[in-house]
């Protein structure tokens, strides 16, 4: 309980950017400031350290992750769009289409309650279960496709955590929950080549988008 305990406040203070990426973690000081003693904090960090919140260096001990530069969003991004359409061919092709919609419908719900809580609610709990539940819906897709190959890679990718990080507060959210639905009627469109298309669509304008917020670049322009 410890550890879970240790693993939630600094998730928190990494995911906003209250210790900054890139950055050395003291162990011994943040232990103090948490008032825990330093074997549930390790425990927190190694379990951190898998899901790419931070990561461990030869005798230098534990740093937060970097934040994606340009060129690492073009890349992670390119990544995605090579499993994560053919994941969801895949998934119009084998799954159970009834119970996945199912799923995914819930996950929709959730972030559309959660975007209207967050008119007046600008927590970390809240958008962190906002980020949470998109990553649910992409990992839903990716499970469905039953490939099992594809589905650690995509898990891999750690791509939500570091979105998330790069935007803290996410002003595209609203956009997120509309294209998750063409995405959904993509799926449950009669042709596999469809849902491959949707995803590719709100892929790549994700892309755009981020480009556009974080690195005020016109991807277009």
């Amino acid at each position: 309980m410890l550890a879970d305990s240790a693993y939630e406040m600094v998730r928190r203070r990494v995911m906003d950017l209250s210790i900054p990426p890139d950055s050395h973690i003291n162990i011994d000081h943040l232990a103090r400031e948490l008032d825990i003693s330093n074997t549930p904090l390790r425990e927190a960090l190694a379990r951190l350290e898998r899901e790419g919140f931070v990561e461990r260096r030869n005798l230098r001990g534990y740093r937060t992750t970097g934040l994606l530069t340009r060129r690492a969003l073009d890349e992670l991004f390119d990544l995605r769009l090579l499993l994560e359409p053919e994941a969801a061919r895949l998934a119009r092709l084998g799954a159970d289409l009834r119970a996945l919609e199912t799923e995914l419908r819930k996950t929709l719900n959730e972030m559309q309650e959660m975007l209207g809580r967050a008119a007046g609610d600008d927590s970390y709990s809240l958008y962190r279960a906002f980020i949470e539940a998109d990553a649910a819906f992409h990992a839903a897709i990716s499970q469905a496709s039953g490939n099992h190959l594809l589905q650690a890679t995509f898990s891999g990718l750690n791509a939500h955590v570091h979105l998330y990080r790069l935007l803290v507060r996410s002003r595209i959210a609203p956009w997120a929950v509309t294209e998750h639905l063409l995405v959904l009627d993509g799926l449950l469109a009669p042709d596999p080549e469809e849902a491959a298309a949707g995803m590719r669509q709100h892929l790549e304008r994700a892309r755009h988008r981020l480009i556009d917020l974080v690195f005020g670049e016109d991807v277009d322009g």
